[in-house]
């Protein structure tokens, strides 16, 4: 009786046994049938066994049961991340417990750098080119909801009209696969909201100018000055000399003549002298034509910048060229050393 009974245990033991190889076998070997990439979101409120069921149910996985074994012998347990994971097809599911596990369960990313001076439409094509909406991006940039004029002071004096142009702060971010237009612009205003400091603020008070203002002329200094084979000094400095040589201009009645203006105006393009044809552009953001700043912002200005115009480097020029193959720039106080400068660079 006794050995009868040690084999019929011997024989659970051994379908026991077989069963649990053949259940890590398929784990590990039974591969999914969906072919390309899935991005796959896990909403905050999901642990790993809601997790696992939808996984079966969208066809990423061929068994739950096969991944939460996988999961646990992982260490992934209970609670997961919230946020977009991206799934390859015809993996096992062990293969896609592996993609938890590799990122400790957090979602997947993507870092985006801005480079200051670029315009609104430029950023929309750098997160349309990533996968994320950019024409919805620009649409809202150009039109932004009204509550975000009460959420961030920073847009205190914004005309009615205006967009964000200048007040998307460049600077380099981390976004999830699933950031909308919504999420993506407060995360740049606070941004700026946080480097233009109370102090930036007060004083731009103080010269009886708002912040609209400030961000409009830095928009012009940033695109006026390049970056090219220039030291962050050389670059502050010539910003602030040519900060304060606009604001003069303003003072005086004169146009501003910002060939950086006249760019924007015709769409962007970029040329290393503008013709008659082109400094005579019918628009508001022509400051050949029109006199005082342009209507808004003409691109997004950096800090360096953003303190160049509030804080200007007093100088007796009236003139300046910048050449966009060396950087240099060349101030002249008189039109005709203007004229010199430009024959001397070839422009």
């Amino acid at each position: 009786m006794v050995r009868k009974l040690l084999f019929v245990l011997l024989g659970v033991c051994c379908i026991a046994g077989i069963g649990a190889g053949v259940f890590v076998y398929r784990a590990q070997s039974v591969k999914s049938e969906f072919v390309g990439e899935r991005l796959f979101h896990i909403d905050e409120r999901e642990n790993v066994f809601s997790v696992a069921k939808r996984l079966e149910s969208e066809h990423l996985v061929v068994s739950e049961w096969y991944f939460l074994w996988s999961a646990w012998r992982g260490g992934l347990r209970g609670k997961i991340h919230a946020g977009d994971f991206v799934i390859p097809g015809k993996l096992t599911s062990a293969d896609v417990a592996t993609i938890f596990l590799v990122n400790d369960g957090k979602p997947k990313e993507i870092t985006l750098t801005f480079p200051e001076g670029w315009t609104a439409k430029q950023m929309a094509a750098r997160l349309s080119a990533n996968g994320f909406d950019g024409d919805g991006f620009l649409a809202l940039v150009m039109k932004p909801l009204p509550e975000w004029r009460e959420k961030y002071p920073i847009l205190a004096s914004l005309p009615d009209g205006a967009s964000l142009e200048g007040f998307l702060f460049p600077d380099t971010y981390t976004f999830l696969l699933s950031a909308t237009p919504e999420d993506i612009i407060p995360k740049m205003l606070r941004n700026f909201e946080m480097r233009f400091t109370s102090d930036m603020r007060e004083e731009a008070a103080r010269q009886g100018k708002s912040v609209f203002q400030i961000v409009t002329m830095a928009s012009i200094v940033e695109r006026e000055i390049g970056t090219a084979k220039q030291s962050a000094e050389d670059i502050a400095r010539e910003r602030g000399m040519v900060s304060d040589l606009f604001w003069r201009r303003l003072a005086d009645g004169h146009a501003l003549e910002s060939d950086a203006t006249v760019q924007y105006a015709r769409g962007g393009e970029a040329k290393v002298q503008h013709s008659a044809e082109d400094i005579a552009v019918d628009s508001p953001y022509n400051t050949y034509a029109n006199k005082g700043l342009p209507p808004g912002p003409i691109s997004n200005p950096g800090l360096v910048s953003l303190r160049a115009t509030l804080f200007p480097i007093a100088n007796d020029y009236y003139f300046f060229l910048n050449n966009p193959q060396t950087g240099q720039t060349f101030f002249s106080k008189t039109f005709e050393e203007h004229v010199r400068n430009k024959a001397a660079n070839g422009l």
